[in-house]
């Protein structure tokens, strides 16, 4: 079992945390305080502004 663990489930767990960690980090940036944005290219006083960005990727997994 120690063997199975550490040459196995320790190196797939020690994967998917690394990637985990690496998508919560890409997602508190996007998603964190310093990423709110009101406008882009600039409102005058006393409009309200709201700005969302769309980004196209690759699909994830069913090849196309």
């Amino acid at each position: 079992m120690a063997k199975f663990e550490k040459e196995g489930t320790k190196k797939l767990q020690d994967a998917i945390e690394g990637e985990l960690s690496d998508l919560f980090d890409e997602l508190s940036a996007m998603f964190g305080d310093d990423a709110v944005y009101s406008t882009y290219s600039g409102k005058l006083d006393g409009m309200d502004g709201d700005v969302k960005f769309i980004i196209e990727t690759d699909s994830i997994g069913e090849d196309d």
